[in-house]
């Protein structure tokens, strides 16, 4: 008898779970609508194109802001640097940006740099001295 009551009042549960289910996505369904047809009116998106926009300002000003703060904390601490070392010359302040290079500097800088110290050894072993039969070279000043 405990269980034909305990499934009634379990059908009874799983009928009022439905018909909530059901208002709330009649609800959802409601609201999503109402959101897509505001997004879509030209009124709202000029309000939201207007809002990013200054929005991009904010973020480029406050980027600009936090760029020269950390300058500011990175030359004090290069300053504390220097005085604990003892080093009382200061070096010539960096500029934004890189003067511009010759043409001709930028050409010579476009090829590719040549191998000066060693031979290309035949074979695939990369230890030195295996396969070759002349000494090893060393870089660096010699040694009497």
């Amino acid at each position: 008898m405990a269980d034909k009551q305990w499934d009634k009042n379990f059908v009874a549960f799983l009928k009022r779970s439905g018909e909530d289910l059901k208002r709330t996505g009649e609800e959802i369904r409601k609201e999503a609508q109402r959101l897509f047809e505001e997004v879509r009116d030209p009124e709202t998106q000029a309000k939201l194109k207007d809002r990013f926009t200054e929005f991009g300002g904010w973020a480029k000003k406050t980027a600009e802001e936090a760029a020269g703060m950390i300058e500011t904390v990175v030359k004090k601490a290069e300053d504390s640097v220097r005085a604990k070392t003892g080093s009382e010359s200061t070096p010539p302040k960096a500029s934004p940006r890189p003067p511009a290079a010759p043409a001709a500097a930028k050409k010579a800088a476009a090829k590719p740099a040549s191998k000066t110290v060693g031979a290309k050894k035949a074979g695939g072993s990369r230890k030195p001295g295996v396969g070759t039969k002349t000494a090893k070279k060393t870089i660096g000043p010699k040694k009497k």
